[in-house]
């Protein structure tokens, strides 16, 4: 149960589980229930943060502290700082440029199996052999994540992690103290092989409520869309499935994350029909809506059938029946709107704020102003819920013109 020596967990007391040193907070209700669900406790049979402490009461003061200290270093929501990721574990892995999450797999098996002398490496969760990646991954930096990757084991490594700093660079964040908790590294792959080798499948339930506590107690999605012209994501069902959670929930954060080279042909697309006069009307913006409409709940792939067919259920109103395909492609479009919807709000915030960003850096360019007025007609065409973003940028590149003396611009 003693969590790895090499990492930095703080020394947390018993204490700090008593009821009267304990914070009402949901990261401390979070903490007792995952306590409680290793010693495969149900805790949807606790209904108060008082019968969950006395529930732990049960169990040895140093098993208590252990956990507990090693909650207090991230613990099931440990996630890894992006500069580590961009350094130590492309190099420590050997991961090639081509090779996508599927193909490091053993590798961090092997990695989180023993260390360098031969020592059976233990899971700070379960006691057991072999433990998650992140558990002995040598990172000063690692702790409670910040954001949750959602993302497909399709992808390149080096594009998952070329995205992550690029978020870095936007945000004007430091990649050391920026921690994501990404699945592959973050849940135990030898318990998942394991089941596999017994012919055992995770039932739905049990993984849907773990991405749930996963997406409620880190609060901050990373949607990974590569390419962007068309993204593998929106076409894994498991992908859609945690946009569309992650999305409705008003309590988490949602954002759209993708390569720097990505990001630049995304940008370039746009600039084409005022740089390039092979195509007409929106141009470039109208192929990015193009792209980011691909998106069909009924056609997207899952792994596994069972999967597919479980994700269906859970999207569809109780005693749906997925198998009758008229019935199911209607109610699809539902969600196939929810998702394109998100999508192309997250296409014209970001052009839009591209835009200004040149409208102020580069008022003079003729180019510039046309893709201003191509966003506007494109506001204008989305409706009324952004009609008043239209109006805002009409005023911005007028209050521009004019204080650069560009009355023909106007």
């Amino acid at each position: 149960m003693t969590p790895p020596a090499a990492l930095p967990h703080p020394h947390l007391t018993w204490m700090t589980l008593l009821p009267t040193r304990v914070t009402h907070t949901r990261r401390r209700i979070f903490e007792l229930k995952e306590f409680l669900r290793t010693r495969a406790v149900d805790v949807n049979g606790f209904s108060e943060k008082r019968e969950l402490i006395e529930e732990i009461r049960l169990y040895p003061t140093q098993e208590v502290q252990q956990f507990s200290a090693y909650l207090g270093g991230g613990g099931a929501n440990r996630g890894l700082s992006v500069s580590f990721l961009n350094d130590e574990f492309l190099s420590e892995l050997k991961v090639q440029p081509d090779e996508v999450v599927y193909d490091t797999e053993p590798r961090l098996r092997a990695a989180s199996k023993e260390t360098a002398g031969g020592q059976i490496i233990k899971c700070p969760r379960d006691g057991l052999p072999g433990a998650a990646y992140v558990d002995v991954a040598n990172d000063p930096n690692a702790g409670p994540a910040d954001f949750m990757l959602s993302y497909t084991w399709g992808y390149k490594v080096h594009d998952i992690v070329r995205s992550l700093n690029a978020f870095c660079r936007r945000e004007k964040r430091d990649p050391r103290h920026v921690r994501v908790w990404i699945c592959a590294l973050c849940i135990n792959q030898h318990r998942v092989k394991e089941k596999l080798s017994r012919g055992e499948v995770v039932p739905f339930k049990e993984f849907a409520e773990t991405f749930d506590n996963k997406v409620q107690s880190i609060g901050h999605v990373l949607a990974l869309l590569t390419p962007w012209a068309k993204p593998l994501y929106v076409t894994r069902l498991w992908c859609i499935f945690e946009f569309v959670k992650a999305t409705q929930s008003p309590k988490v954060c949602w954002t759209i994350v993708l390569p720097d080279e990505q990001e630049k042909d995304f940008e370039d697309t746009l600039m084409t029909n005022t740089q390039g006069r092979q195509e007409r009307g929106l141009g470039g913006m109208t192929r990015i809506f193009e792209a980011l409409g691909q998106v069909n709940v009924e056609t997207a792939d899952a792994s596994q059938r069972s999967d597919k067919d479980n994700i269906l259920r859970d999207l569809m109103p109780q005693g749906f029946d997925i198998y009758n395909a008229g019935a199911l492609a209607e109610a699809c479009v539902g969600y196939n709107r929810i998702v394109v919807h998100k999508l192309r709000d997250w296409f014209c915030n970001s052009i839009s704020t591209k835009v200004k960003e040149k409208l102020r850096g580069e008022p003079g360019v003729s180019t510039t102003m046309a893709l201003c007025g191509q966003l506007v007609q494109l506001f204008l065409l989305l409706g009324d819920s952004k009609r008043d973003e239209a109006a805002q940028l009409v005023d911005e590149a007028i209050r521009i013109c004019k204080s650069q003396s560009l009355t023909e611009t106007i």
